[in-house]
């Protein structure tokens, strides 16, 4: 079980506590360094002779600007696994799956599913209405916004995932006994985490914020069933792949040089697309998986400690 597999190991307050400022440290105060140091650079460097110190892309250019924008998600990552090792005492490998082993396949599958679902769907939104997509594709651009996008992008979207439908929802559980409840926390949360993207503003809260709760609870719902954050990994990480590269949607939290770019956005349809798509996601994984009862979402977390110790298992794991 995943919730169970973090229980090995050091859970005090005094290592939450720790925890949560360590990663807080690094989001905010150490990636604020990286971004400042970045644009010393880049200032020191310009041709003109000219200080810019706005953080945007008409000052940054959009290559350097997606960089910077994903600073953060980088040290936030590496800071996860620090703490969970370091300050918990647990493999990290507890913190991906409750399995022997990452299942790689496991991400690659939804990864794969997620991409053609999205490609599907946008498919019958072209041919409903072509004008609304614009071909823009330029090679020069392209080509360096793609190294960049599938080189960081993955590290954004893994560290929102370690964050919320790992530690957090392993934590919370530990802490609530009843699965049901650190799924609704953490899709709450990830949903508040997400407020002051411009789609809030430019498509409503209540739509928006609705729109991310559906994302959260249907990430946590796969990886409780499967036990693991395999499928939440890749999903998460196609979803954000095709909408940088194939067709980014207006207001769009990070702007890139994708194939296609949306003129203007039915939210009515986008949700139904999602919701539709969200289904036939999770109904593939379940059947494919074959996770049986949808009970296990609701039923309590198991008391029993897992056998071996967390030192056992560090020295069985290849991955610490």
């Amino acid at each position: 079980m995943y919730i169970e597999a973090a229980r090995p190991g050091k859970h005090t307050p005094l290592s939450y506590v720790l925890s949560f400022l360590t990663i807080l440290f690094a989001m905010f105060f150490l990636s604020t360094i990286v971004v400042l140091a970045i644009l010393g650079i880049h200032n020191a460097l310009r041709p003109d002779g000219e200080f810019g110190v706005g953080v945007n892309p008409d000052n940054l250019g959009e290559k350097l600007y997606l960089i910077v924008l994903l600073v953060p998600f980088v040290l936030w990552f590496f800071t996860q696994l620090g703490v969970v090792k370091w300050l918990h005492q647990r493999t990290i490998r507890s913190l991906f799956t409750a399995r022997g082993r990452i299942d790689w396949s496991r991400i690659g599958l939804a990864f794969a599913v997620w991409f053609f679902l999205s490609l599907g769907m946008d498919a019958i939104s072209y041919w409903s209405d072509p004008g609304n997509y614009v071909f823009q594709f330029d090679l020069e651009r392209f080509i360096p916004m793609f190294i960049i996008a599938v080189l960081l992008f993955p590290i954004q979207t893994s560290a929102e995932e370690l964050f919320f439908r790992g530690y957090l929802l392993q934590s919370v559980g530990l802490l609530a006994k009843y699965r049901w409840i650190p799924l609704v926390f953490t899709s709450a949360l990830f949903a508040a985490m997400h407020g002051l993207n411009p789609e809030v503003s430019a498509y409503g809260t209540g739509y928006m914020m609705s729109y991310y709760f559906g994302v959260g609870v249907t990430l946590a719902v796969i990886t409780i069933m499967d036990d693991g954050l395999e499928l939440a990994l890749g999903y998460h990480a196609a979803n954000n792949l095709y909408g940088a590269l194939i067709v980014s949607p207006p207001d769009s939290a990070i702007e890139t040089s994708s194939v296609f770019a949306m003129q203007s956005a039915d939210k009515f349809w986008m949700m139904a697309a999602w919701v539709f798509g969200a289904i036939a996601f999770v109904a593939f994984c379940w059947n494919y998986y074959e996770w049986g009862s949808a009970e296990k979402l609701v039923q309590a977390i198991e008391e029993e400690p897992m056998s071996g110790s967390s030192d056992d298992q560090a020295a069985a794991d290849p991955l610490l």
